[in-house]
């Protein structure tokens, strides 16, 4: 006969104790913080402009950038920038200040070198009669890293602007502020009086794994992977109304901006793309 069956009842009731001790202490908790680990985030900032706050995390923003209500629908509140006669400059930006620069060549989860950014833009079509035809809508640019890298001024900037004479979405990228060339071209028709969603994603990066996404109403219209950085560079995010500086408009002009959300590495094209 087998031991285990020989064995004494008050021995068999020990050795189930001690089965039943082990498999309690071995069994996962299910408050245990390694069975539920906590949610990478994805969205660092997000605008709706009808919060309580709704300018919240915003830089460079004067009398001349106002929450309204949408011209599309009064029941929904917007950004509007205004660009009055004589001006050049009516922006918003993230990454006037730390921490919210995007850092090339950097693997920090949230503000890394790599961000997603999604946006309704509404524009009507305006007379514009200035020396600059092509008003900078969105920028993603670096901002000088002149204490790490002394006698240098970065390397990639981005620009989608507007043509008003061809009536075109163009796209324009510097190569590099020690080649002065740049890419520009037309990228798609501008959807005047109607509202387009876009999404941009760039990761920036000093070889050539940097990378530039643009998507118009769910279609990719434009795509460059390249070097697009000085090591370590700090690149911010802007919107709005830029003429560049020198010039002037004769005449006011206006842009509408919603739903705004900008994610790090850990976001995709479905975390920030307006609905």
């Amino acid at each position: 006969m087998p031991n285990f069956i020989k064995m004494e009842s008050s021995k068999k009731v020990s050795l189930y104790c001690i089965i039943l001790f082990l498999f309690t202490c071995c069994k996962p908790n299910s408050d245990d913080p390694i069975s539920d680990p906590p949610i990478a985030i994805k969205i660092l900032y997000s605008w709706n402009f009808s919060e309580s706050n709704p300018l919240h995390d915003l830089g460079e923003v004067n009398s001349n950038v106002s929450v309204v209500k949408d011209p599309l629908d009064s029941t929904n509140k917007v950004l509007q920038f205004v660009l009055p006669n004589g001006e050049y400059r009516t922006e918003a930006s993230v990454g006037t200040v730390s921490p919210h620069y995007f850092n090339a060549d950097t693997n920090d989860s949230d503000h890394g070198d790599e961000f997603w950014v999604g946006m309704r833009i509404l524009k009507y079509k305006e007379p514009f009669t200035g020396s600059n035809t092509t008003p900078s809508i969105f920028q993603i640019g670096p901002v000088q890293n002149t204490v790490t890298y002394p006698g240098t001024t970065s390397a990639g900037h981005y620009q989608l602007t507007l043509s008003t004479t061809a009536n075109k979405w163009k796209w324009r990228e510097y190569t590099s502020v020690f080649d002065p060339n740049t890419y520009s071209g037309e990228i798609s028709g501008v959807n005047y009086g109607k509202w387009d969603r876009f999404v941009f994603h760039c990761r920036v990066r000093s070889n050539n794994t940097g990378l530039m996404e643009v998507w118009q109403n769910d279609i990719k219209i434009y795509s460059v992977a390249r070097q697009n950085a000085i090591k370590y560079d700090r690149t911010r995010i802007k919107w709005g109304i830029y003429i560049g500086a020198g010039n002037t408009v004769h005449e006011t002009l206006k842009c509408y901006f919603d739903d705004v959300k900008i994610g790090n590495r850990n976001a995709g094209y479905d975390d920030v793309v307006p609905k």
